[in-house]
């Protein structure tokens, strides 16, 4: 009896049992070969290479030299392959695989119509409804009350399968009659018996159609499942009664009938059948067959836990045939369900969940999903409420069904019992997951708080400071939208960097509560934060430009000697003592220390023999040059001694036109802040003498206006203003700083203008905003200047009244002092 051939080909692609490879192969099997391109394309579907496997098909069937067999064997293959895409697919692409192709099945039978074995494709195109519906009936076999829509589409399908099985059987018969009479010769045609073959599969494909279908009736309407599986064993009765014992379809129909047995209910009678099939020495892939069928009928009669002895997960490897493996999951969770001492119940568990997850690694996606569905379905009974990987994997089928509260509530149930069980790393996982589905909605304040909850249940957890930071940053994103939770984000950081100072988020930490300072314009504090970043880590380096703003601000606004010299402590922290050390972001804090230090008058020669050292150092850049020379002419003009050594250091610089940027961002390094007589007089020296390009010229004349105004030239910075405002009409930002700038003035005209210009931007910016808050100040400001006290008072009362969260706004102080002068004017 030579069946090895048909069960090697028919069930090592067995992604739905024999449904995809039975028919054509069986063909093959009438003369022992299988082609070159059979064999590859088998094994590259068994090792679910499928991408492969349908390019090397595309490939080959555009070959023009094949012959009408060759062409038709490879289109044959190409449907199997496509179906295997189809039945792995991720859910949300199923439905267009599953359409690409019966389009492509479509198309095949139009390319071969004419051709000998034309019928074999019209089999193979039945055979993809009855693939698509066995698929989804063994889906909803463990879904948790599949809808009616669910199993009316499956049914759909089935119909269709069968019709088409009906079309191909009439098809048969009538090519049957044309060879009585024409006997043709040609090898492409099917012979006789090979038509015999064919026509008793498609009998076998049409009884299986009917086997889905009677699953497919609930357990509770018994009529209709019992007179669809009397139909099947009917329709299995006429193929065995076609075939004899040596065909190699006898053993599927003998293993089908069993299944009807089990199903009706007539365990007796499945026994007997399996009893005779085990007399016989069937190959390794049949033998895994009729033992799925053993523990299926063991599970049925509840006979599987003498046969649960052999489980063991070290042991465990997976079979050729995958129901089998499912099978042998549902016993180890039956195992876990019938135990009665905990460390055995949880033994099982075990097991099972070992078993499914090699399942998915072996088998590919649709098995693994079936396995998925299988668990899934025992947690939902809350047989094993114990088990924490199986609420896990609950919990996950409800996300990727998008049952987010569902999912939420199977993880928070799966995090206690994992604390309960001292399972730390579970629960931590678990805790994580959850606040990461948060973060993913958009559900900041939610992740916020599970984020930190976690993290400060497990603060010696390796991943505890991420999750802490992560607990942060969706702080920081919900206080986008509320002012009010910016000091709790503030908190938050604190907390961190106080709880996990030696952890590699600290300096991230450290950043972000440096840069939260610094835009609430707490400089002085900002700057101590990012002085305390480890210079070793790349957020120092990164943010070294905002330690000097913030630096820079800090000693602008303190007249405080204790804030300066904490100042410059830190500044000489961060400095090795050897100043031939020193790279660019040493050589900017060095030029900030002799900056704090030239503008208080404290150490000059200290601070001026720094400068010099960052201008003869080989590794200094052009930039910090530049800025060393221009605090070193600061220097020397605040000493009446030494104010020709200030004009020769001045004269001595090349201003060209090419070197704009630099002497740009050296004069901006000039604290705008520093009103010294000798630093305005410098800057504005500079400013006249560079020649900027027209790339430049925006922020030269920006920087020259407000050089200008510094040293009391308020016409000429008034038409600086005004030529940059004008010749750039959509720059924000020139407008705000105009209006900055006529604010600080005295003159009627200057503060009109003002008044205009701040209505302006509070029309162009979004209300309850910082510039829209500085604008409405500025709005009263002006008007109790100008005399018009009682409109700033109505305004003043009104934004009360408006402004959301006005008790907690950082403006209110600045408005209740202006409202205080306003009311005492009126």
């Amino acid at each position: 009896m030579n069946i090895q051939p048909l069960m090697t080909i028919a069930f090592r692609f067995a992604v739905l049992g024999a449904l995809l490879t039975l028919v054509e192969n069986t063909l093959d099997a009438q003369t022992n070969s299988q082609t070159h391109d059979q064999k590859l394309l088998q094994g590259l579907r068994q090792r679910q290479l499928f991408t492969l496997a349908d390019q090397y098909c595309r490939k080959r069937i555009a070959d023009e030299n094949l012959d009408d067999r060759q062409k038709n064997d490879l289109i044959i293959e190409h449907l199997k392959t496509l179906t295997a895409i189809a039945v792995n697919a991720r859910p949300a692409e199923q439905t267009t695989s599953w359409k690409n192709l019966e389009q492509m099945s479509t198309n095949y039978q139009q390319d071969t119509r004419n051709r000998p074995r034309h019928i074999l494709v019209v089999v193979q195109d039945a055979l993809i409804p009855l693939t698509h519906a066995q698929s989804l009936r063994r889906e909803m076999e463990f879904r948790d009350k599949p809808s009616d829509v669910q199993r009316q589409q499956t049914l759909a399908l089935l119909r269709r399968a069968i019709d088409k099985l009906q079309v191909a059987l009439r098809e048969i018969g009538r090519i049957k009659a044309e060879r009585i009479r024409e006997k043709p010769l040609d090898k492409a045609f099917l012979l006789a018996n090979q038509l015999g073959a064919l026509e008793h599969n498609v009998q076998f494909q049409i009884a299986t159609c009917n086997l889905n279908r009677a699953q497919l009736y609930p357990a509770t309407d018994r009529i209709n499942r019992s007179d669809t599986l009397r139909l099947v064993n009917n329709q299995l009765n006429v193929v065995r009664r076609q075939i004899s014992e040596t065909e190699p379809l006898w053993f599927e129909v003998q293993i089908q009938q069993i299944e009807v047995e089990r199903l009706s209910g007539r365990l007796a009678e499945a026994k007997k059948l399996i009893a005779e099939l085990q007399k016989r020495n069937w190959p390794e892939l049949q033998q895994q067959r009729l033992s799925h069928q053993v523990l299926e009928l063991g599970l049925a009669n509840n006979t599987f836990h003498e046969m649960a002895g052999r489980l063991e997960l070290k042991d465990f490897q997976c079979h050729e045939f995958q129901p089998l493996d499912i099978t042998l999951v549902k016993i180890a969770l039956k195992m876990a369900e019938k135990e009665q001492t905990a460390l055995r119940k949880k033994r099982w568990q075990q097991v099972a969940v070992g078993f499914s997850d090699q399942i998915k690694r072996t088998h590919g996606t649709y098995w693994g999903r079936i396995s998925d569905l299988l668990m899934v379905d025992v947690a939902r009974t809350a047989a094993l409420p114990s088990n924490v990987e199986i609420l896990v994997r609950l919990a996950e089928q409800h996300v990727r069904k998008k049952e987010v509260d569902k999912a939420i509530e199977v993880f928070d149930s799966a995090y206690d019992i994992a604390v309960e069980q001292n399972q730390d790393d579970s629960a931590f996982s678990i805790a994580y997951r959850v606040a990461t589905i948060m973060q993913q909605l958009k559900k900041y304040d939610d992740a916020a708080m599970r984020f930190r909850l976690l993290a400060n249940r497990f603060t010696e957890h390796k991943s505890a400071p991420q999750a802490h930071l992560l607990a942060c940053w969706n702080k920081a994103q919900a206080a986008r939208g509320d002012a009010t939770k910016t000091a709790e984000y503030e908190k938050w950081l604190t907390e961190n960097i106080n709880n996990w100072p030696q952890s590699k988020v600290d300096a991230q930490a450290r950043t972000w509560l440096a840069r939260l300072l610094q835009h609430n314009k707490k400089f002085n504090r900002a700057f101590q934060m990012y002085a305390s970043i480890k210079p070793a880590t790349k957020q120092f380096n990164d943010n070294i430009d905002n330690l000097i703003i913030c630096g820079t601000n800090a000693v602008a606004n303190t007249t405080d000697s204790k804030q300066i010299d904490a100042l410059l402590q830190h500044c000489q922290k961060m400095l090795p003592a050897d100043n031939k050390l020193w790279q660019t972001p040493q050589h900017k804090i060095a030029v900030l220390k002799a900056q704090i230090q030239i503008q208080n008058n404290r150490q000059m020669a200290q601070a001026i023999e720094s400068l010099n050292a960052i201008i003869d150092h080989s590794n200094s850049q052009e930039q910090e040059k530049l800025a060393a020379r221009i605090w070193l002419i600061v220097a020397f003009s605040a000493d009446e001694s030494r104010k020709d050594d200030a004009q020769k250091l001045l004269g001595s610089l090349v201003v060209r036109a090419e070197d704009s940027k630099t002497w740009l961002k050296g004069f901006a390094s000039v604290d705008p802040f520093f009103k010294s007589s000798a630093a305005s007089e410098i800057k504005l020296a500079i400013a006249n003498r560079i020649k900027a390009p027209s790339a430049d010229a925006a922020r030269w004349l920006l920087l020259k206006a407000k050089s200008q105004l510094s040293v009391g030239k308020v016409k000429e910075s008034n038409e600086s203003f005004a030529q940059l405002v004008k010749s750039h009409p959509q720059n924000f930002r020139y407008l705000l700083e105009h209006a900055r700038a006529l604010s600080t003035q005295k003159q009627k005209s200057s503060r009109e203008l003002a008044l205009r210009q701040w209505r302006l931007i509070a029309r162009k910016t979004r209300p309850n905003s910082e510039t829209w808050l500085e604008a409405k100040y500025h709005v009263a400001l002006m008007q109790h200047r100008l005399g018009q006290s009682k409109q700033a008072v109505q305004l003043i009362r009104y934004l009360e009244q408006t402004v959301k969260n006005w008790k907690d706004n950082p403006w209110r102080t600045k408005f209740v002092d202006l409202l205080k002068q306003a009311s005492a004017s009126r």
